[in-house]
């Protein structure tokens, strides 16, 4: 056996690491067409659900957006000012009707 050090490939870079930062907070759906982040917490949800259930989300889609907005597995990014905590409990209760 040799003493010396064992090389490993190089690492591929990423292309998008704009999620490198932002744990997925739950929910986080699959088939979800908008991320909203709170705090460094991003929650990938339905669209049509938010505007459906909040005048205020409904508001807030109908503003156009940037041609280079942030986009994280092709789906826009939007900045909330509330807390992760705070989000992730308006969310469960409009996704998770368990």
């Amino acid at each position: 056996m040799s003493d010396s050090p064992v090389q490993r490939p190089a690492k591929r870079s990423r292309t998008d690491t704009s999620n490198a930062e932002s744990p997925h907070g739950d929910p986080w759906l699959d088939d979800g067409n908008i991320i909203l982040q709170a705090e460094s917490t991003q929650f990938r949800v339905l669209r049509s659900i938010l505007s459906a259930s909040s005048s205020v989300f409904r508001d807030m889609f109908t503003v156009p957006q940037p041609a280079n907005e942030n986009l994280v597995d092709g789906c826009p990014v939007v900045h909330v000012s509330d807390t992760a905590q705070d989000l992730h409990h308006v969310l469960k209760a409009l996704f998770d009707r368990r």
